[in-house]
């Protein structure tokens, strides 16, 4: 991605902090050209699952079962299909399998088939590829997804396609207005690049390849006749499992990762008087 334009306002979009970041000259819009590779057994070596699942487990299932109650009061028929894209180990299929017909589709193969390993209806491969050409789903969820999709007009097209009348489309991802993102943003200019490489996740297997706001993915989604109906703030970092989520891909640098954690802390302590890193967007078609 040396130039082009936003997917979102349609500005221009031009070199960022690094080489591989670019940010749109007219809306809040950023991306990357990092190239993915998640079924990269190169990549998954720097990678620590058992202490990313340390890491992230708590938080996620607590965000999900919160997620799965507002999804419950919006439709409450039980016999509601949900589709889960990129439904990792499955801890939201199995937040939502008391109040939905689910289904997940995951492209990390090794991690679809310890999701499948567990009973849960997980398919092997990419949105929309492995669907159905009639299949329509009531809810359609991508957690901590959509932003590292090379291709978001195609995936939001599909879910348009996939989504039945009446349904809804749920995006949970980064907030480029949060607090740790415009910190790391900050350090970087000042020349410490390490903590905002990590918030785009480069060198993992999927790295980030957008980040929006609730602003410029509301135009994004719009653009594909998609309404924001609801947005909601939730917690993306808290205290319990942040030394694994920044030991886990792999750093060698204990002292660093001691001043990362640090710095966490102290940014936690006034996480509640600023934006949060994590949006959840509500969308309808029209």
């Amino acid at each position: 991605m040396d130039a082009g334009s936003c997917p979102c306002c349609g500005g221009e979009l031009r070199r960022g902090l690094l080489h591989w970041h670019f940010e749109c000259s007219s809306c809040d819009y950023e991306a990357s050209n990092l190239t993915p590779g998640i079924n990269s057994a190169a990549l998954h070596g720097g990678v620590d699952e058992s202490q990313r699942e340390a890491a992230l487990r708590a938080i996620r299932v607590t965000n999900f079962s919160r997620l799965v109650r507002v999804i419950g009061a919006m439709v409450p028929d039980p016999d509601t299909s949900l589709l889960d894209v990129g439904c990792a180990h499955g801890w939201f299929l199995e937040a939502a399998a008391s109040r939905f017909r689910v289904v997940g589709i995951e492209p990390d193969a090794e991690i679809a088939c310890l999701a499948r390993r567990m009973g849960l209806p997980v398919r092997s491969g990419y949105f929309p590829g492995v669907l159905g050409n009639e299949e329509k789903f009531g809810v359609i969820v991508f957690n901590d997804v959509f932003e590292h999709l090379p291709r978001v007009d195609a995936a939001l097209d599909a879910c348009s396609e996939h989504l039945a009348d009446n349904g809804w489309l749920i995006l949970n991802l980064p907030n480029v207005r949060g607090l740790f993102y415009r910190c790391a943003r900050l350090l970087a200019g000042l020349g410490w690049t390490g903590p905002f490489c990590r918030m785009w996740q480069q060198g993992l297997p999927s790295p980030h390849l957008h980040y929006f706001s609730a602003c410029s993915l509301a135009k994004l989604a719009a653009r594909h006749n998609f309404i924001l109906q609801r947005s909601e703030e939730i917690d993306a970092v808290t205290v319990k499992g942040l030394w694994q989520r920044v030991r886990y891909a792999g750093s060698s640098n204990v002292l660093r990762d001691v001043v990362s954690f640090l710095g966490a802390l102290v940014l936690l302590s006034f996480a509640r008087l600023a934006p949060s890193d994590a949006i959840i967007l509500f969308f309808r078609r029209v």
